[in-house]
């Protein structure tokens, strides 16, 4: 199979394993790589708070290092999501075909924040180590401001900070939208035909049906956020720092 050279890029907690498996199963000629040994180190350099160029040779320099010798040439990896769009070189004459894979602001929120509690070596990720996600602080947003954020607000931050870089590469790029919600509804085949259309994969077989209502990244509401905040509360918030994007992507908060 001749493959394509495929981004597919998301906040994480999107459904990538989801599709990962989808593409293991259905086509595992086209080889598309998700979590890779490196890819937390690649990750955490590319949330350091340094200047774009600078940060691109760091990026560059540790795909070297650590043996990848280039960026994956598929992949829908939410580590390396980021990087990738750091480095992506706007000037190249190469045929890039970017996946933007999204998911309503609020069920990624609290879905991620459930999450990272599921584990002793996710709470320690995702609370102790610097630049596992990229802050606020270092982008915009006023030392005060971001000492009165609460995690809810941070990772709403988050979600319209990654979302809009990702989006920012439809003005370059051959580009799709995919929204998780799309793929797993009553008219589901049609998301999937039209990724199956974009990438340039053949048609197959495929148990559209299985995906029909399949409850992607879930998680238990009552065991976070629903404890602190109402459902107009939540809503309060993903519009304040999400509100514009999500008109954008088609969601509606």
């Amino acid at each position: 199979m001749s493959v394509p050279k495929v981004y597919i890029v998301s906040t994480g907690r999107s459904g990538t394993t989801f599709l990962y498996r989808f593409f293991l199963k259905y086509y595992p000629d086209f080889q598309i790589t998700h979590q890779t040994r490196w890819s937390r180190v690649i990750n955490i350099l590319g949330n350091f708070p340094v200047r774009q160029k600078f940060k691109i040779r760091l990026l560059l320099t540790a795909f070297k290092i650590l043996k990848h010798q280039q960026i994956p040439v598929t992949t829908l990896d939410p580590l390396l999501s980021l990087p990738i769009a750091e480095m992506l070189d706007q000037n190249s004459t190469e045929k890039i075909k970017i996946i933007h894979l999204v998911r309503h602001p609020k069920d990624f929120v609290i879905s991620f924040l459930y999450w990272k509690s599921t584990s002793f070596s996710k709470i320690i990720l995702h609370n102790f180590i610097p630049f596992w996600q990229p802050s606020a602080l270092f982008n915009g947003v006023g030392f005060i401001k971001w000492c009165r954020m609460s995690k809810y607000n941070k990772f709403c931050w988050t979600w319209n900070f990654k979302n809009a870089k990702f989006h920012s590469l439809s003005k370059d790029y051959d580009y799709l939208l995919l929204k998780l919600e799309d793929l797993t509804n009553e008219g589901s085949k049609a998301a999937w035909d039209k990724m199956i259309n974009f990438i340039g994969l053949p048609h197959k077989e495929i148990d559209y049906d299985s995906f029909i209502g399949k409850r992607i990244n879930k998680s238990d509401k009552n065991k976070t956020a629903k404890r602190k905040y109402t459902e107009d509360k939540l809503k309060a918030l993903c519009q304040t720092y999400c509100g514009s994007l999500a008109d954008t992507l088609g969601y509606k908060i």
